[in-house]
């Protein structure tokens, strides 16, 4: 069998999972953090929904949707 690889220009994206140590440090960044901080491209772990209720329970307000957590003051 003859294979004939011709030169050709890649493109494309690629999405990466976040690196769920910076996703903790994140996490307790915005607990000390005045306002609201939106953190995208959130991959789920047990260990993030414990570091979450951490965060809930220094009084801030955290939700989960569209691979994003929200994360502001109160309720």
């Amino acid at each position: 069998m003859t294979v004939a690889v011709y030169p050709s220009r890649l493109s494309g994206n690629v999405r990466a999972i976040a690196s769920k140590s910076v996703l903790h440090r994140l996490l307790i960044a915005a607990a000390l953090a005045d306002g609201e901080t939106v953190i995208g491209n959130v991959t789920m772990s047990a260990d993030i929904s414990a570091t979450i209720s951490a965060v809930g329970a220094l009084g801030k307000s955290v939700h989960y949707g569209d691979s994003k957590l929200y994360i502001k003051n109160g309720s």
